[in-house]
């Protein structure tokens, strides 16, 4: 038995005849029905159920058949592997990030993985978080950098990041001096101060808005909105402008020290997110998948311990 006895039995299956699978693998009938027959004396048991037109596979046939789909998706990814070596490291990596998200992590990864690997071609998706499992799940794109729990059990990931939710607030606001000071983390405000406050959010559907919405209930109160974006930046310059507080985050916050913002942990915080690379599982993802996997959590390694 070896990998071509696994397709013929596989392309059986699919056609339910002997005739259309012979058709479909360039051999003639009598000789794959010859090839079927010996395969089936050499395990000792028949794989199909010539009884019946169209043929079916009998409950050995459908074992075989579900461990030779195994071994020859096995197989692909082997050869699969060999030839993106073999090709000076060429090829497409595809990566799902929400625009904000993108603007803050991508300029510290993509130089890295592009002076190390230039040959790999980056294809960014811009969307919601929300989206990102379906477009795993659909090979749409092969990597996502997404926060929260993973849902779908197709897929594996490995953590990032943890992310705390933070209030922004400029710095002649007038309640700053209520906050609690943390000795090694972010000073302490209660939401429940900032009840006749007018507030800018992130846009429904938006991972941070989905928390900030949680934040205003345990507070006990519904926010005054001033206006809502998907832009954290067009948030954060609008609390500049003094129009309204701002829930923001400590990876999408303070993203360089000329920020003039002054960020604050919540005394009703919720536990801290977590930030994801997530990809669709397989038994062996692909060389691309793992390099830029790679690199990110070094990257990141780097700049916590830095921070440390």
């Amino acid at each position: 038995m070896d990998l071509r006895h696994l397709r013929y039995v596989q392309k059986i299956a699919e056609e339910r005849s002997f005739s259309k699978a012979a058709d479909k693998l360039f051999l003639a009938q009598p000789a794959l029905s010859q090839y079927i027959l010996n395969l089936e004396r050499e395990l000792g048991t028949k794989l199909f159920d010539r009884s019946k037109n169209p043929i079916s596979l009998t409950y050995a046939g459908e074992i075989f058949l579900h461990k030779a789909q195994l071994i020859l998706e096995i197989e692909q990814d082997l050869s699969t592997e060999i030839k993106n070596l073999a090709q000076s490291d060429r090829g497409c990596l595809k990566i799902a990030i929400s625009p904000n998200r993108g603007s803050y992590l991508l300029p510290k990864i993509l130089p890295t993985f592009s002076r190390v690997y230039p040959n790999i071609e980056i294809k960014l998706f811009e969307g919601l978080t929300s989206e990102f499992e379906d477009w795993l799940l659909k090979n749409e794109v092969d990597l996502a950098i997404l926060p929260g729990e993973i849902k779908s059990p197709q897929i594996d990931y490995t953590i990032l990041q943890h992310d705390q939710v933070l209030l922004a607030l400029p710095p002649n606001h007038s309640l700053i001096n209520q906050a609690l000071p943390v000795p090694n983390n972010y000073p302490v405000l209660s939401l429940k101060l900032f009840q006749d406050e007018q507030f800018i959010l992130s846009k429904p559907g938006q991972g941070l808005r989905i928390m900030a919405d949680k934040l205003f209930i345990e507070a006990g109160f519904k926010p005054k909105i001033y206006t809502e974006t998907a832009s954290f930046e067009t948030a954060h310059r609008l609390a500049l402008a003094g129009l309204g507080a701002v829930i923001s985050s400590s990876t999408l916050g303070p993203m360089n020290m000329s920020d003039p913002l002054r960020y604050f942990s919540l005394a009703e915080q919720t536990p801290s997110r977590i930030i994801n690379i997530a990809y669709k599982k397989k038994k062996n993802i692909s060389w691309p998948i793992k390099e830029f996997i790679r690199i990110t959590k070094e990257l990141f390694f780097l700049t916590e311990n830095k921070k440390n």
